[in-house]
This record gives structure tokens, sequence and C-alpha cells, in this order.
């Protein structure tokens, strides 16, 4: 018996095996084109030696193999990666990935005009039903702050004037990326209750701003009272400053 044959043994059939060559080591499969692979037990671990279009190629690698061990290269295992991972993980994946997509390309202008070209049919889509757009956003947003959300279309109530400044709301105008004061805002009446139902108005953006989370009225009161005394003083230096003007003519 040849010195390939003393390494029977060793009992080894990869996954997907076809039939073996009756050499050990050596073994019938079917991977595109090539139809055997090689293999040699080294210091306890399974080295693939190749993958070949005909059995003597392969029985001829795995017998220079035996003889010269010292040319068969072993990687060392790698870092496991795991299986699965937090949501913080993922995200902050995603948003470095988004990053160094922005600084390798940002002085590209043909990638600069794909991306504007990108962001404005993003827009133009959820101006085409902008209460789908809200919803979606919020959905977002309850997600990413672990909020509760249980809304649908039919429970958000749309009014034409904002309830709070008595404006116009008008839906399909936040402009490329901006919001503007008359445009439609979902606010939390609780904040910490989140996304659900009796618990969301559609109000101003302007509004909603203002608001944030703010829900005590005497803190509310605090802050108008300190933009009122804050116009006073202004008209009062606006006023001094005009009679300062007019000493000096």
């Amino acid at each position: 018996m040849d010195d390939i044959n003393k390494d029977t043994n060793i009992v080894y059939k990869p996954p997907g095996v076809m039939s073996t060559s009756g050499v050990p080591g050596v073994y019938r499969i079917r991977r595109g084109t090539m139809q055997w692979v090689a293999r040699i037990n080294l210091s306890g671990r399974w080295i693939n030696l190749g993958y070949f279009k005909e059995k003597a190629d392969a029985v001829a690698a795995r017998r220079y193999a035996e003889m010269n061990p010292e040319s068969v290269t072993i990687h060392k295992p790698g870092p496991r990666h795991k299986k699965y991972h937090t949501k913080e993980e993922k995200e902050a994946g995603y948003k470095a990935r988004h990053r160094a997509s922005y600084e390798k390309n940002k002085l590209n202008p043909s990638w600069v005009a794909k991306r504007k070209e990108s962001n404005k049919s993003w827009y133009s889509n959820n101006q085409k039903d902008p209460v789908k757009s809200i919803l979606n956003s919020a959905r977002t947003r309850a997600r990413k702050n672990g909020l509760e959300f249980n809304l649908t279309q039919d429970d958000l109530a749309v009014p034409l004037i904002c309830p709070v400044l008595g404006i116009p709301i008008f839906f399909g105008r936040s402009g490329f990326g901006k919001h503007l004061n008359d445009s439609a805002s979902m606010d939390r009446i609780i904040p910490e209750r989140g996304y659900v139902k009796d618990n969301i108005k559609i109000i101003s953006m302007r509004a909603n701003i203002l608001k944030r989370d703010c829900t005590d009225p005497e803190e509310l009161r605090k802050v108008a009272d300190y933009i009122e005394q804050n116009l006073i003083e202004r008209k009062t230096f606006d006023l001094s400053s005009k009679q300062n003007d007019k000493t000096d003519e």
C-alpha cells in the first residue's frame, strides 16, 4: 500500500460529497466545473489544497502535500464575527458607512448631482401623499426612541387651521430637506406615551417647535413673559437709539 493510503484512519467527508475516490483526502464534489477536491489533515486541522477538474490532479496535490507538509499554508482563524448585532450597533454601522461614502464622494460632481436628484425624487413622492409621509416619519421616530406606535392614517384628524396659532396648515411644503413654519407636524400631547391614539394632534411646525417636550403651562408662560419682556426692552432700545440719532443731527 502506498503512502497516501496510510491515512485511512482519518475519516472526513465534507458536506455535499457525491462519492469518494478511494484515496483519503480526495473527494468527488460538484462545484461549478471543478469535480474534485483535495484536503490534508495537519495539526488536527483539515486544510483545503484546492479544487480540480481531474481526479489525477487532486491525487497529485494530495501526494505532494504529504511529502512536503511545510509547503502547505495554514491560515490562522480570524476573529469570529458576531452573528447578531444590537439595534445601536446596526445604526452606528449604517451611519459610519453613510459618512464614509459621503466623505469619499462629496467632491465628485456626478455623485453630488445624482444624490440631489434622488433626494428630490424622494421628497416629490412624499408630497403626493403627505399624510402617509407624516405617519411613516412618526413610525421611524417611535422605533428609534423606543416609543409605542399604533397609528393608522384613519387615526389622523388633519385640520386646515393650526389649533394653537390659528395659522393655515399646508402639506407637502417642507421644501427640500427643510421644515416651514406652516408645515403640518405631529405633536404628542404626553411625550412619554408615544405615538398612540388620543395622544397625537396635527399642528403647525411653528407651534410644535415652540412646544417641544414642554407640557407645563407655567413654564410656557414664563417663556412667554421672557419673550414679552425682551420685546419691551427692544422697543425701548430702538426708541432711545432714534432719539440719540436726532440729537446728533
